[in-house]
């Protein structure tokens, strides 16, 4: 199954296995990389599939490095 080039907080929240709340912290600290829909401060993110993917990897490097 090949992922959307765009990915909305909740679908990243549940490809990570977070809450959304926890995406949008990663947002707001700089850890993950979304653009904003709409010019209010509610508006709805969109996160781009790469970069979730990007988000990953230290993680898996640090698993492979472990054993």
């Amino acid at each position: 199954m090949s992922l959307p080039k765009y990915l909305t907080t909740r679908q990243v929240a549940e490809y990570l296995g977070v809450s959304p709340h926890t995406v949008r912290a990663y947002i707001t600290c700089g850890v993950l990389k979304a653009e904003r829909l709409g010019t209010s401060k509610r508006g709805q993110f969109r996160i781009k599939t790469d970069d979730v993917k990007r988000l990953l990897v230290p993680a898996t490097e640090a698993v492979q490095h472990e054993r």
